[in-house]
């Protein structure tokens, strides 16, 4: 089960709250910069155009893996060892760390939860750890100069390996619409619609381009409903990363050794996702670096669902 989330109290409690007709989340599309317009369309107007926040338990998520392990000791005391898994992690909340605030991570509507449902950002569909440890020959039966330079060696290295971490599109900014397109009363995490036959992975290009503008759109979106464009729509690249060492134990005294070490770290993705969002506002953006958070959050203040087609 997820740890936390955030309850929002919607903005109209009835779908057209006053009672024009029009669905409220399409009247607060249309309400533009107007405070007083939109505070008429929350259910506590008298506090303004404002959203409040309220932190509960009512998220959810379920994890599956097969899990695997291999150990090996061979030679003189000479290790290898490896692990993989292979797992999805699904929810309708991030699972990625505390957050007090009213954001992307916010839920979209309370009364239907499968809307924010998808891979959580915990998830990896592949990780595979690998270690190992060789000790050389310390070549005890040559000469001193060749074993005390070439004999004693040892060899250590840790490999990782990870398929990417799922990324949401949001619709960011958008011209003309203060209040973008689904009219929550949260502007934070609306996202777009998806483009059937598109691939959401770039290709070509720059290399710090992960994602395919092109796989999402806001054209004939219909104003006031929430995009089909889920959470954890696609993955980001791929990591993965060496550390090799290498141990020789020297003798600084009659009585006792020293370790010496030569240590080399690679990071071999050519490309690593830092940033949650991608704005669709701009083909152009690229990913940031981004402080990672927890929780589920829902916007108090958030409109409820109207009565017909917005």
């Amino acid at each position: 089960m997820a740890p936390f989330g955030h309850r929002i109290v919607r903005s109209a409690d009835f779908g057209d709250n006053n009672h024009n007709g029009v669905p409220d989340r399409l009247d607060f599309v249309r309400a533009g910069s107007s405070t007083s317009a939109r505070a008429a369309l929350r259910p506590y107007g008298v506090f303004g155009n404002a959203s409040i926040a309220i932190l509960d338990h009512g998220g959810s998520s379920i994890y599956h893996s097969l899990q695997s392990q291999i150990v090996s000791h061979f030679g003189r005391g000479s290790q290898f060892q490896a692990s993989y898994t292979f797992s999805r992690t699904i929810g309708d909340v991030t699972l990625i760390g505390g957050e007090n605030s009213l954001g992307a991570s916010s839920v979209s509507l309370l009364e239907d939860r499968s809307l924010d449902r998808g891979l959580a950002f915990t998830h990896r569909t592949h990780v595979l750890n690998a270690s190992l440890v060789l000790v050389l020959p310390t070549l005890e039966d040559k000469t001193g100069f060749v074993k005390n330079v070439v004999g004693g060696w040892e060899i250590g290295t840790i490999a990782q390996a990870s398929s990417g971490r799922p990324v949401t599109v949001f619709t960011g900014a958008i011209p003309g619409l203060t209040n973008r397109v689904s009219g929550t009363g949260l502007t934070a995490n609306q996202r777009p619609n998806v483009v059937a036959g598109q691939d959401g992975h770039a290709s070509g290009g720059l290399p710090e381009q992960i994602l395919n503008p092109a796989a999402w759109t806001l054209v004939n979106f219909q104003l006031g409903t929430f995009g089909n464009s889920g959470r954890g729509v696609c993955t980001g690249p791929n990591f993965r990363q060496v550390d090799l060492a290498f141990y020789k134990n020297v003798r600084v005294s009659r009585t006792g050794e020293g370790p010496v070490a030569v240590r080399d770290l690679q990071r071999l993705q050519p490309r690593q996702l830092h940033h949650r969002e991608h704005d669709k506002r701009d083909p152009r953006h690229r990913p940031r670096g981004h402080r990672l958070h927890h929780h589920r959050l829902h916007a108090v203040g958030q409109l409820r669902a109207g009565h017909g087609d917005a």
